[in-house]
């Protein structure tokens, strides 16, 4: 089940009625509770079963460590580590893995839903928890892990933020629910409208580039960098809408990443709390030992970098167990230590910044061949099509639209980039607190929402889901 489904949206109408029939906290815990269990089971109970053993073992180790006995904490991360890398090895060779079903025919190992997300969740929760030296109830533990709003997509969310928000019963406010009807059409906008459209234009371009032009391997190639930003970005937006309407508050995950002017501005910008996460229990403990063990400057200067290089990696590696993840990452690392290494100002303005960006950004553009391509092969065929090497003839029936979707992105982030400031963030929080605003969001949504129901699942051939039933990072 994704956030622009049908079924999601059914969820939703009747989910905010009965959340907000009562005022009591355990009552509204539950009624969460019960609607994350059956949001994550949508797509099959084997999900939530992994879900439940996995908080099982985060909250026994949690008990058992109050008190500064630190070896569960220690051994339960061990052990959330070992299950993610298992199902990660077992999805990335699923041929060596096929079993037969007690029922009958055959099935292979797959990666539960949201398990990336909710265990680096559950393992950051345990280290801080830890620190706090006193028990945190079940019921707000539970609700920590699964809240469906962040479950499959993040933000990735730290204890302190967002455990103190279950301690108090949450009560109906139109401004929430403006809010969040707000957020929520932002990304609808980025997912629908944008991102679908593009990966159905592009998908036979990244399987055969051999058969296209040089020009039209170029857009796929552009148009993936924009689904990815507005798939993700979007997803997320979503959930951030729907945790608004209840009442709660996540971070934000994405802040106009396309505008960034170098590796470490990108990367404080792109999935900010995966970086975040990282960087706190990575790369900070990493340099911690490397500028206790290096006293030569340019010997701590150098590990600081290789450092940085293998948390980059180690990024790659969570979106799968495969050579182009780490390709990636490791691509990503070293031009970070490059870029770092070169005589660019440190924050760069007017003229400069622009022509950094420009520079930046083509370079990341290309480098989403190493990420999107299926296998080296299919990398290296990408890589020859776009030098006009072995191209075919054949175009993009999209073209012109990937270009005003390109033209929409950069409008949607150059809004994120300029709403940092406090006039015009003034200026927004007005106008979302106004009653016209509302309505006028209520109506683009109930219209977008008949527009894919109608445009997009109507014409869907039989037994198939749906353009929009696909989340680009179920794939990775």
């Amino acid at each position: 089940m994704v956030y622009s489904s049908f079924e999601f949206i059914v969820l939703l109408f009747f989910l905010i009625p009965l959340f907000y029939s009562t005022r009591n906290v355990f009552a509204q815990l539950a009624i969460i509770f019960l609607a994350s269990c059956l949001f994550l089971s949508f797509t099959g109970t084997e999900n939530l079963i992994v879900a439940v053993l996995v908080i099982s073992v985060g909250y026994l180790a949690l008990r058992l460590g109050v008190g500064g006995r630190s070896r569960a904490i220690v051994a339960a991360i061990a052990i959330l580590v070992l299950n993610l890398m298992f199902f990660k090895l077992m999805a990335a060779s699923p041929a060596l893995w096929r079993f037969e079903l007690p029922w009958g025919g055959q099935s292979h190992w797959l990666v539960p839903l949201g398990l990336s997300f909710y265990t680096f969740q559950i393992i950051g929760g345990l280290i801080e928890l830890n620190h706090v030296g006193r028990p945190v109830p079940i019921g707000r533990f539970a609700n920590f892990v699964l809240f469906f709003p962040h479950l499959i997509a993040g933000p990735i969310c730290k204890s302190r933020v967002l455990v103190p928000q279950f301690e108090d019963a949450k009560r109906f406010s139109w401004r929430n629910l403006g809010i969040g009807l707000h957020l929520f059409l932002v990304g609808y906008v980025k997912k629908v409208l944008i991102a679908d459209p593009i990966g159905a234009a592009i998908d036979d371009v990244w399987s055969n580039p051999a058969a296209y032009a040089t020009g039209a391997v170029w857009l796929a190639t552009a148009g993936f960098y924009l689904q990815v930003y507005a798939d993700f970005s979007g997803y997320t937006d979503m959930g951030r809408g729907v945790a608004r309407m209840l009442g709660f508050r996540l971070p934000i995950n994405f802040r106009a990443p396309y505008l960034a002017a170098s590796p470490l501005d990108f990367w404080q910008r792109w999935h900010i709390s995966l970086t975040t996460w990282y960087r706190h229990y990575f790369y900070q403990p990493l340099a911690l030992w490397i500028g206790r063990s290096f006293r030569d400057r340019r010997r701590r200067t150098l590990g600081l970098c290789l450092a940085a290089v293998f948390v980059l990696t180690a990024v790659g590696l969570w979106h799968g167990v495969a050579w182009r993840f780490v390709l990636f990452g490791l691509f990503q690392g070293v031009l970070l230590m490059v870029w770092r290494g070169l005589p660019f100002p440190r924050e760069p303005r007017g003229p400069a910044r622009i022509a950094h960006v420009l520079l930046f950004q083509a370079i990341l553009l290309t480098s989403f061949v190493i990420f999107r391509s299926p296998s080296v092969d299919a990398m290296v065929d990408m890589a020859r099509a776009m030098a006009g090497h072995a191209a075919g003839t054949r175009s993009i029936a999209m073209g012109g639209f990937i270009v005003l979707a390109g033209l929409a992105v950069f409008a949607i982030q150059g809004l994120d980039y300029f709403i940092t400031d406090r006039p015009l963030a003034a200026q927004v929080r007005r106008l979302r607190r106004s009653n016209l605003a509302f309505c006028a969001v209520v109506i683009a949504f109930v219209t977008l929402f008949g527009y894919k129901t109608i445009q997009v699942d109507a014409v869907a051939p039989a037994n198939t889901p749906s353009i929009s039933s696909r989340f680009i990072y179920f794939d990775f």
